[in-house]
């Protein structure tokens, strides 16, 4: 007697389905701003509380520790404002929290930063805090 299976392929029903695609953003560690590594800006912008015409000197000795803070803080910016742009999705996603968490851990390193009365400091610092404040509200706009 020959004994078969109880079903066949076909009777088993369908397929799971895949598992949903991975969101972009994931960083398996917190990413780190290297001071030595020269930066590039895209064409037209400049770094905050720089002049135009005048080139920011970010590895001079004449550049105080604050300004170098701020603006190592202000380089980490740029990626995720970028992948604010890109985002689609909810406010309830992943990469979108993780987007909003790394912008408010930016806002709180500079909220770190102390001025000493150095007026260029404490100007440079609120230039670059509107600006994340920017990206963190157009993040906002985007997450439905």
């Amino acid at each position: 007697m020959d004994h078969q299976p109880c079903g066949t392929a076909k009777e088993q029903g369908p397929a799971p389905p895949p598992p949903p695609p991975q969101p972009k953003v994931q960083y398996s560690a917190q990413p780190r701003i290297y001071a030595s590594a020269p930066r590039k800006l895209p064409p037209g912008s400049r770094e905050a509380g720089v002049k135009p015409g005048e080139q920011p000197a970010v590895h001079s000795a004449a550049v105080p520790p604050e300004i170098q803070r701020i603006l190592r803080v202000m380089a980490g910016a740029e990626p995720l404002e970028q992948e604010v742009d890109e985002f689609v999705g909810k406010k309830t996603d992943k990469s979108y929290r993780l987007l909003e968490e790394m912008l408010t851990k930016l806002l709180l390193e500079l909220d770190s930063i102390e001025t000493g009365g150095q007026d260029g400091v404490r100007q440079a610092r609120k230039e670059s805090v509107h600006r994340i404040q920017a990206i963190l509200e157009k993040l906002e706009r985007k997450g439905l």
